[in-house]
């Protein structure tokens, strides 16, 4: 019986915008403007002077109308109810248990917080050799002092704008004798129903501070030039959302970069060399790449450099799915300011 009772009384809930301008649940549109425009006569301020039934009766009219009359907002209505127009005016799921769309919402429907994104300097060093890398944001964050209440007592007293429901109801004039009702989040409550008695002397009742929070990422060898770590539930928190997640993307910096550029996989370099030694040869000499890693370049005695020669080192380069890259050596020879025996 107790169950039929509720059933009952959800399709009360349902069913009041039909029952309120007099129609069936499949009343066309036209039925719908009809009945509004015969009621709204009917019940009209200034035909019911003084009459307080009248107006409310009026409000509601307008209310049903608004409603029924709108294909999307109607839609929403007889899925589910007022419940769910209310949550969609609050930036909510509509849907739910119908049983909570009559005795409540509780929970659930919560929505995502955007996400942030970051940028942090990364050194050709640390792209080839990888590294824990810490870090700082400034960021959104729930109140600790208040537990994200807002209160300094956790103590909250019902609105008195929208009496509680964190809903207002604003009647607007469209033109002689017509009149429309807006249901819209009650501005002083932000739509719960419930403001803050005492507030939170550190976040003055916003229920969140802004905040140095400190990170790490680890860069693999050989991560992507622009690539994104991602810190999941780390970007902007409050006690109305979840939180979104922190995009950190990886820069290339320019310093440190030992003469050294990269391109892919792969490292190159652009190596002077004199006029001397790239005519004669007979020199040899060792760069550093990074970490440990260094290649060896020299061009035996009698052998010619030309000016724009490439040198290929094999899996000198960053690691990859194939293992690594290559390094490749561009030789640029410097021209001397006057000529001499001992340049040539």
């Amino acid at each position: 019986m107790q169950v039929l009772l509720i059933l009952y009384l959800v399709g009360f809930v349902l069913a009041n915008y039909y029952e309120v301008l007099g129609i069936a649940k499949d009343a066309s549109e036209k039925d719908v403007k009809s009945a509004y425009r015969q009621l709204s006569k009917k019940y009209h301020p200034d035909k019911n002077p003084g009459d307080e039934e009248a107006e409310k009766k009026f409000i509601e009219i307008g209310e049903a109308y608004e409603v029924l009359s709108d294909a999307e907002k109607r839609k929403l209505y007889d899925m589910y109810g007022k419940e769910g127009l209310e949550n969609q005016a609050r930036g909510q799921p509509a849907g739910g248990d119908p049983f909570q769309a009559f005795f409540g919402h509780h929970g659930g429907g919560m929505r995502r917080g955007n996400d942030l994104e970051a940028s942090l300097d990364i050194t050709l060093e640390q792209f080839y050799s990888g590294d824990t890398i810490p870090f700082q944001l400034n960021l959104q964050r729930k109140c600790s002092k208040c537990s994200a209440t807002g209160s300094a007592d956790g103590t909250m007293k019902k609105c008195g704008t929208c009496g509680g429901h964190g809903v207002t109801v604003v009647k607007l004039q469209l033109g002689p004798n017509m009149y429309q009702t807006i249901r819209q989040p009650c501005q002083e409550c932000g739509g719960t129903g419930q403001i803050i008695a005492n507030k939170c002397k550190v976040c003055r009742g916003a229920k969140v501070v802004r905040e140095n929070v400190h990170f790490e990422v680890t860069v693999e060898p050989g991560m992507d030039r622009d690539g994104i770590i991602t810190l999941k539930g780390e970007a902007d928190q409050s006690p109305d959302f979840h939180p979104g997640n922190l995009n950190v993307r990886l820069r290339e910096s320019s310093r440190d970069n030992k003469g050294w550029r990269r391109q892919g996989s792969n490292l190159i370099r652009k190596e002077p060399i004199s006029l001397k030694e790239a005519l004669h040869g007979g020199w040899s000499r060792t760069i550093q790449t990074f970490g440990n890693d260094k290649i060896t370049i020299s061009k035996p005695k009698g052998e010619v450099t030309h000016f724009g020669e490439v040198e290929v080192f094999q899996k000198m380069g960053f690691s990859n799915r194939n293992g690594k890259g290559n390094a490749y050596v561009e030789y640029v020879i410097v021209m001397p300011h006057k000529w001499s025996h001992d340049e040539l």
